[in-house]
């Protein structure tokens, strides 16, 4: 009797250190949780308006060192991680990338440039590539729960290296002359890609459905913001070619590059969280 009773307490102990550790197995699982989503990325303020140059101030090639000939940024698409652990049921401190891409939009000449010199016959063409930011953040977050449903509300805060587009702006200008035809002109500015970092900032607002104990689908909205300087040497190319009577002049220089540049944008996505 006294055997089968010591048997029935020791499986008894046993049963219960073993769901302790399913337990406190479970508890480490959910520490931890990775998120993967991607979507669209709108900019907003300056960063989506077109600079405009002051007619007053054109002075020759010295009105290009606080101008960029990049255009403004369009929509484009983003997509980002975030690394997430629980510091208690409600309170989370994460650690998050995102990468933002931007096409340049179309620029809008003859305001945008000399307004002063807009003559009849001008022909205006202009490319250029994608606006890009790269976000490091530091990212405390409050979570509150409803069954299968969650609601994050997060704050970020780090690093942001963006890049400037190449971009390339040519002006052809056609003065017809009775006497010696069709003279023109030709303007070429080349503007190389240009990197900066700087502190960027913003929030984000995530809500998620449990599909089951360990994945959840996630619907977000995000903005950040970031001041740039970008500055460069002598990079900016300037080429002026006139063809005159048969006879082509050509001109170049080299422009220092300074200006700023706002970087905000607003960020829409989905995408799925895993909890380990």
């Amino acid at each position: 009797m006294n055997r089968y009773f010591l048997i029935i307490a020791a499986l008894l102990c046993s049963l219960q250190v073993f769901s302790q550790g399913d337990s406190i197995t479970a508890m480490k699982k959910s520490k931890f949780s990775i998120s993967l989503f991607g979507g669209m990325a709108v900019p907003v303020g300056k960063f989506s308006e077109f600079e405009t140059m002051n007619p007053n101030a054109q002075n020759g090639i010295k009105v290009y060192n606080d101008f960029s000939i990049a255009g403004a940024a369009g929509t484009g698409y983003f997509a980002g991680v975030d690394l997430i652990y629980s510091i208690g049921k409600k309170i989370n401190l994460g650690i998050s990338s995102d990468f933002s891409s931007c096409s340049a939009g179309t620029v809008g000449y003859p305001e945008m440039y000399e307004p002063k010199n807009v003559l009849g016959g001008n022909e205006f063409s202009y490319e250029a590539k994608n606006w890009s930011a790269i976000n490091i953040l530091l990212s405390p977050s409050v979570i509150l729960r409803k069954k299968k449903w969650e609601l994050m509300v997060m704050l970020k805060g780090g690093v942001q290296l963006a890049t400037s587009p190449e971009s390339k702006m040519m002006i052809e200008t056609i003065a017809i002359d009775p006497f010696n035809g069709d003279d023109r002109s030709y303007l070429t500015y080349d503007q190389p890609a240009l990197n900066d970092m700087a502190l960027v900032y913003g929030g984000k607002l995530e809500g998620r459905y449990a599909i089951c104990k360990k994945v959840k689908l996630l619907l977000n909205g995000g903005y950040t913001t970031s001041n740039h300087s970008f500055s460069s040497g002598p990079d900016l190319k300037y080429e002026a070619k006139s063809i005159y009577l048969g006879v082509v002049n050509t001109r170049k220089y080299s422009i220092p590059i300074n200006f700023n540049k706002k970087i905000s944008l607003l960020h829409f996505g989905i995408g799925l969280n895993f909890s380990f």
